[in-house]
């Protein structure tokens, strides 16, 4: 469904998290669980593919944000995804370690 999806609104979690990376999806995190998800919210806030910690009750003010101007910050947060993303990553280790 994210492959099909322009943005994911969503706690931080760690499959979710990188399950969005890999369909390149920009998300907007409205929770962060101490400890276990602050790692996946900051490495999507570092590489600018999202916005990070938005309150629920403000997070229909971030999906405003991102598809105005002409999709303007959706169209940057999703490049910066699209650059971290490896969909293939554990096929491409697999054929690795079967070669050697």
């Amino acid at each position: 469904m994210m492959l099909e999806s322009h943005l994911l609104l969503s706690k931080a979690g760690g499959a979710t998290t990188q399950e969005a990376i890999a369909a390149k999806c920009p998300m907007i995190i409205n929770q962060v669980v101490p400890g276990q998800e602050e790692g996946n919210a900051r490495l999507i806030a570092e590489t600018n593919q999202v916005r990070s910690r938005v309150r629920p009750r403000r997070s229909s003010a971030g999906v405003r944000r991102a598809m105005a101007d002409d999709l303007r910050v959706w169209n940057e947060w999703s490049a910066n995804i699209s650059r971290l993303s490896r969909p293939r990553a554990s096929l491409e280790i697999a054929e690795l370690l079967l070669g050697l």
